[in-house]
């Protein structure tokens, strides 16, 4: 009770003075946490509970409030605070880096100018969105009245409501959406409905209650809605762009601000008022602390790209994963071939290290034999540990898409999780099980018949170069993590490219790819165009980052499970590998396809779950989903349950 006391005192001292705005910025102080990254709940809940117990303060408070706000208007915060900006990056940028050398203020009478004023502390963003909406909306009942529920709108609300409307039409027949929505062409499209419903709805209420616009608008807006969720969810049909990506999410972030706003213009009660407003508020704070934000601006478009990226290759994801106890021993077949095959072109690059070529020239060669070595893997349909990872992130995001609740996203990305950490395990064994003998056999083979591989000094610097502690191994194996996770990014990017400019129809069409044979090979070009590419690009980063590190005189190179244990494998060949070299040799292996896999895994996970707009809270779940399962079914992450254990 004493606290509430002194609360009450700190508040009958902000708003005993005149001015509104002085009261206004007391009074955020009153809940402001003690440091940039505490929580303000408790705080506001305090304040909401202070006003409820003291009528006559909570009207002076209101009064403080409504004087401070009755000044401003409300209109372009209302219609374009917090909605993603049509500009691109480029001109966003020298915007944002002008506005902090030399500010350009806003006009006293605009609340966004207030709302900076207000909010002025550093962090402000940050504890404002980390409130609960629940909870703002219950300080903000403190401030209701009768009159905002039952009386006509506000004007500037009506007219933001009524622009909102106007801008989503424009947007809604877009060239590039109407060539992917062919109904939004048509005269009663419910994007140039949209505008006359909201004129209708706001008319009827500044008269009077009554009349079921508000049902017309509901609807209008839900038929808007749903065309483009739909859209998104085709686009594995046709593709999209970067200009694409950024209208349908400005077109959802316009809908539902237009739909807050008719909740706040006619509310089924008080507390369907204060539902709306709060989120409303907290965007509106949240996008103008950060107008002028340089990092978020960056964070924004990175947003955008990776929801582009990861809006591809959903199937081809799929396929890198298994569920069944019958798809991981295929997947262990396909491991030991991927193996096999890896054994063979170490052969041949250690081979072509031998040759006299420049150092260009050799970093070629290397990208040849690795790109080679990855698309015959692919077109066999054979399976090379660590790349699988790189090419989920669709699958991961399409696990958050289709679930109903942000605890559900959270189970579902960690049950898909656990199932690549599966797959990624017997990827491991098949690729080492396979590469280590086929390799050994190999170099014993053109050994027996007068042609060693290595000699003792290759040997050793095979076992060497690949030591967990004495060399850069474990570094340059997160090297290769990163190009593994690049390369899947290459070929979500390539997929959407193909089908956006429909490359199959194009491919048809050249005279050199007529006839049923050419349509078949114009066909698999246009279907395998992204997962080719990043294979070869894959190759080329594998190939040419030793060269890069040599020329520039960097510690750059690669490690790669596969390749390496297969290197392993002709040195154990030599009689002079001593045993503790290999052994160690051996470690090492292991620990490079842990960190190929952390490393690439983990950068797919954050870029899949970054599209999505995953916040700290949510991580935070995630993390303690993935202990659960750690801690229950431990097994569950390396071999499949029930009769696969046997």
């Amino acid at each position: 009770m004493t606290g509430d006391v002194t609360l009450r005192e700190r508040l009958e001292q902000v708003v005993a003075g005149e001015d509104a705005r002085a009261s206004l910025v007391g009074l955020v102080a009153l809940v402001r946490p003690a440091s940039p990254g505490g929580r303000a709940d408790d705080a506001i809940g305090a304040l909401a509970d202070v006003l409820g117990e003291a009528p006559a303060l909570a009207d002076r408070v209101r009064i403080c409030v409504r004087r401070a706000l009755g000044e401003t208007r409300l209109v372009h915060a209302l219609a374009e605070s917090g909605i993603t900006s049509d500009q691109g990056l480029l001109p966003a940028l020298i915007g944002r880096l002008a506005e902090r050398v030399l500010p350009l203020p806003a006009r006293a009478e605009d609340v966004r100018r207030l709302i900076r004023e207000v909010f002025c502390a550093q962090g402000d963003a940050r504890w404002v969105s980390a409130v609960e909406p629940a909870c703002w909306a219950r300080l903000l009942s403190r401030f209701v009245l009768a009159a905002d529920v039952e009386g006509i709108p506000h004007p500037d609300v009506a007219a933001a409501a009524q622009g909102l409307a106007q801008r989503i039409a424009a947007l809604g027949i877009d060239e590039e959406l109407n060539a992917r929505l062919p109904a939004v062409e048509d005269y009663d499209s419910p994007f140039l409905v949209l505008p006359q419903r909201t004129r209708a709805f706001i008319e009827e209420h500044a008269v009077g209650r009554g009349g079921d616009t508000v049902i017309g608008l509901q609807r209008a807006i839900d038929v808007c809605r749903a065309l483009i969720e739909d859209l998104r969810a085709r686009k594995g049909e046709f593709g999209t762009s970067l200009r694409l990506t950024a209208v349908t999410r400005r077109l959802l972030q316009q809908l539902r601000r237009l739909e807050l706003m008719m909740h706040v213009i006619r509310p089924d009660d008080p507390d369907d008022y204060v539902n709306a407003l709060a989120p409303l508020f907290i965007e509106v704070v949240r996008a103008e602390l950060g107008a002028r934000s340089v990092r978020r601006l960056l964070r924004h478009h990175a947003d955008l790209l990776a929801r582009q990226v990861t809006e591809q290759t959903a199937k081809k994801g799929v396929k890198y994963v298994t569920e069944t106890a019958a798809g991981y021993w295929a997947f262990l077949r396909a491991a030991l071939r991927g193996g096999a095959i890896v054994a063979v072109f170490a052969l041949f690059k250690i081979g072509g290290g031998t040759l006299p070529l420049s150092l260009a020239a050799q970093g070629v060669l290397y990208s040849l034999n690795y790109a080679l070595c990855f698309v015959l893997l692919y077109l066999t349909g054979s399976i090379l540990a660590t790349k699988q990872p790189a090419v989920t992130a669709s699958a991961l995001a399409r696990c958050m898409d289709e679930s109903g609740s942000a605890e559900g996203a959270v189970d579902r990305v960690a049950d898909q999780v656990v199932l690549v950490c599966r797959s990624q395990f017997i990827s491991f064994v098949g690729n080492l099980v396979a590469a280590f003998p086929v390799a050994m056999a190999l170099g014993a083979g053109l050994a027996a018949q007068g042609a060693p591989v290595v000699d003792e000094a290759g040997a050793a610097a095979l076992l060497a170069e690949v030591h967990p502690l004495r060399s850069g191994a474990l570094l340059f194996a997160a090297a290769a993590g990163v190009f593994l996770f690049a390369s899947g990014v290459i070929a979500g990017w390539v997929d959407n490219v193909a089908r956006y400019v429909d490359l199959g129809r194009r491919l048809e069409a050249l005279r050199a790819l007529r006839g049923a044979r050419g349509q078949r090979v114009a066909g698999y070009l246009a279907s395998n165009a992204g997962m080719l590419s990043g294979n070869v690009a894959l190759g080329f980063f594998l190939g040419l980052t030793g060269v890069v590190g040599t020329v520039l005189g960097l510690p750059l190179d690669i490690r790669h499970i596969a390749f390496s244990s297969a290197n392993v494998g002709l040195a154990a060949i030599t009689q002079a590998a001593p045993g503790a070299a290999l052994g160690w040799a051996v470690v090492g292996v292991v620990g490079i396809g842990l960190v190929n896999f952390v490393v690439s895994f983990g950068l797919t996970l954050w870029t899949a779950l970054r599209s999505r707009g995953v916040t700290y809270g949510q991580w935070r779940r995630l993390l303690g989903a993935f202990g659960a399962r750690l801690r229950t079914r431990p097994m569950d992450w390396v071999v499949p349950p029930g009769r696969a254990r046997g």
